[in-house]
C-alpha cells in the first residue's frame, strides 16, 4: 500500500480578518452617506413634492 501524505488545513485567519474589515468600512461609509444626505433634505417638503406628482 502506498503512503498517502497527510495535509494539513491552515485557515486563512489573516484573509478574512481583512475581508471582514472592509464589509464593515463600505457598509458605515454606505450609512454615513445616507444619513448625511437625509440631513439636508426637508422631510415636509419632499413629501409635498412626493405628493403633487
Amino acid at each position: 500500500m502506498s503512503k498517502i501524505p497527510i495535509l494539513k488545513y491552515q485557515f486563512p485567519l489573516q484573509s478574512l480578518c481583512i475581508s471582514f474589515g472592509s464589509v464593515l468600512l463600505i457598509i458605515f461609509i454606505t450609512m454615513f452617506y445616507a444619513t448625511a444626505k437625509l440631513r439636508k433634505e426637508n422631510i415636509i417638503d419632499a413629501l409635498r413634492d412626493d405628493n403633487m406628482q
